[in-house]
């Protein structure tokens, strides 16, 4: 009865200005911040995430950073108790309790440029291991794991980097994980030996959407459902091949790869002429010469992170990933622990066509109609190309004092959605100064103007 007494009092210290309680924001936001080398960063702030700053007395060191606030079922912690109470230092996380409107929220603050996903989890579980014998692990009544793959969820994105958080890729890698959501079509191209000329012929597109398999895992919509498998295909015999060579997307063996995340994993290279392509019964020669689909199972914990280290070794080297060392290859890091959950489960690869070569898309909504553009289009290209009244070429003259004012009038003008924890929010360009053209559109953006 105290206890309720209590929170009835404090939510109306909050309604009415008396105490400082976590207000739930409506909106992505930008954010520009000086790096730790001077330069300014672009931040996308969720709305579960804000900045903070703290200045005390004169010549001390002011404190800044961002905060991410964590929805709890219940707490049975003190309001506006803080772990630990110092402000947190560079690297390290402080947690604050504090009332919110029809609950309680764990506010969790960084001190300085924010944390990317691994040094955030880090920072999480050396906060964890102190507080779960002091008073936050007496009375928060949480999960550990699960809240601190919400931390990472809600955290703020450096916009410079969001086609490497999202999916995996950068320019070692030339890899990219498929998320679900996402279109990838296979412009194949055969090539003939026999001909007089002995050419390449184009054979058109094919097309398939990843989906959710309800397992951590992804399949490829429409056939791959219902078919399952209909081909020969065994992806563990590891006699003959190592690559599997298909030639349509309802050959892949979801029946067997349930749980799987796919990676693309692009060449540097292709065959220019069909006597560089290798045989027909072959095609574990050469792979790493061609487009790829590498099937990783995310039962395991950690192998998708794993195997993207993996897909950086060169196209020779690759074979060894796909091949019989898996996980153990050179480029992987090398042996694993006898007890390594990755032990014995070494990816599944497969090569599309002769000379197939992945485009994978991401359908979002313009003006009220879906369309599809290529993964990795940013703001500023969908606004050239659908918006041709606007000013044209943006992102290369962002420096330019014009073309800056031409891109905040632009960005005045357009209004961007994304969904955040299943609704869609509204995207707010007006903290940045210039709006941020270089932003990687997601699947579900909703573009108007």
């Amino acid at each position: 009865m105290i206890k309720r007494l209590i929170w009835v009092l404090t939510a109306i210290a909050c309604l009415v200005g008396l105490a400082g309680c976590a207000t739930s924001l409506s909106t992505y936001r930008v954010a520009a911040q000086v790096a730790d080398d001077g330069k300014p960063v672009h931040w996308l702030l969720p709305p579960s995430a804000d900045t903070w700053s703290s200045f005390r007395w004169v010549d001390s060191v002011p404190s800044r950073g961002f905060y991410i606030d964590l929805p709890l079922r219940h707490s049975a912690c003190a309001y506006f108790a803080k772990f630990p109470e110092d402000a947190p230092k560079g690297g390290a996380l402080q947690g604050e309790v504090l009332p919110a409107a029809g609950g309680v929220v764990l506010r969790m603050k960084s001190n300085g440029t924010f944390l990317d996903d691994t040094s955030l989890r880090a920072a999480w579980s050396a906060w964890w291991s102190v507080a779960k014998d002091r008073w936050p692990g007496k009375c928060l009544g949480i999960d550990e794991k699960v809240l601190g793959q919400v931390l990472v969820e809600r955290s703020p994105l450096q916009i410079s980097e969001l086609l490497r958080l999202y999916y995996g890729f950068d320019r070692s890698t030339r890899s990219v994980i498929l998320r679900p959501g996402t279109t990838v079509c296979v412009s194949d191209v055969l090539g003939h030996v026999d001909h007089p000329t002995a050419r390449f012929s184009a054979a058109g597109e094919s097309c398939a959407t990843v989906m959710s398999d309800g397992s951590g895992g992804a399949v490829f919509w429409p056939l791959a459902i219902p078919l399952q498998h209909i081909s020969g295909i065994d992806p563990r015999d590891k006699k003959t091949q190592v690559v599997h060579p298909i030639a349509s997307w309802a050959e892949l063996p979801h029946k067997d790869l349930s749980g799987h995340q796919f990676i693309l994993r692009y060449p540097k290279s292709l065959p220019i002429a069909p006597s560089d392509m290798p045989a027909s019964d072959e095609p574990h020669i050469d792979p790493g010469r061609f487009p790829m689909l590498i099937a990783v199972n995310t039962e395991v914990e950690g192998a998708v992170a794993r195997a993207m280290r993996c897909v950086v070794a060169s196209d020779k080297q690759i074979e060894e990933f796909c091949g019989n060392k898996g996980f153990e290859a050179t480029a992987c890091g090398g042996p694993l622990q006898s007890n390594d959950p990755l032990n014995g489960q070494p990816p599944k690869c497969f090569r599309f066509g002769e000379r197939g070569v992945i485009t994978p898309r991401i359908t979002v909504t313009v003006n009220g109609a879906p369309a599809e553009v290529p993964l990795g289009t940013t703001l500023g290209a969908a606004l050239e190309r659908f918006a041709p009244t606007l000013p044209r070429g943006l992102q290369s003259r962002t420096s330019d004092a014009v073309a800056q004012a031409a891109a905040q009038s632009v960005g005045s003008g357009v209004r961007l959605m994304r969904m955040f924890e299943g609704r869609p929010v509204a995207v707010d360009l007006s903290g940045a100064g210039t709006p941020p053209l270089s932003m990687v559109l997601l699947p579900g953006d909703q573009l108007s103007w």
